[in-house]
C-alpha cells in the first residue's frame, strides 16, 4: 500500500504493525468509524501525523535555542 507525501508528488510505502491499544481507545475509534464512515487506519495516521508533528516542532525549537511561544491570554 503506498500514500502520498504532504506535497503529493511521491509516494511512500506503508508498513502494517499490530499495536495493542486500551479497549476504551477501540471503542472511540469505532465509534468514530461508525460516525464518520472514516477507516481506523486513516484516523490513526492522521492522529499520529499531528503527534509527531508537535514532537518535532518542539525538538526544532529546542535546537534552535527557541523557547515556544507562550500563550497569552486576554485582559
Amino acid at each position: 500500500m503506498y500514500i502520498k507525501d504532504e506535497e503529493g508528488t511521491e509516494d511512500q510505502e506503508m508498513k502494517e504493525i499490530k499495536v495493542k491499544i486500551p479497549v476504551k481507545y477501540h471503542w472511540k475509534l469505532h465509534t468514530l468509524k461508525l460516525t464518520t464512515d472514516a477507516y481506523i487506519s486513516e484516523m490513526v495516521r492522521t492522529a499520529l501525523d499531528g503527534y509527531f508533528g508537535e514532537v518535532f516542532e518542539s525538538d526544532d525549537e529546542e535546537a534552535e535555542g527557541n523557547e515556544p511561544e507562550a500563550e497569552v491570554e486576554a485582559a
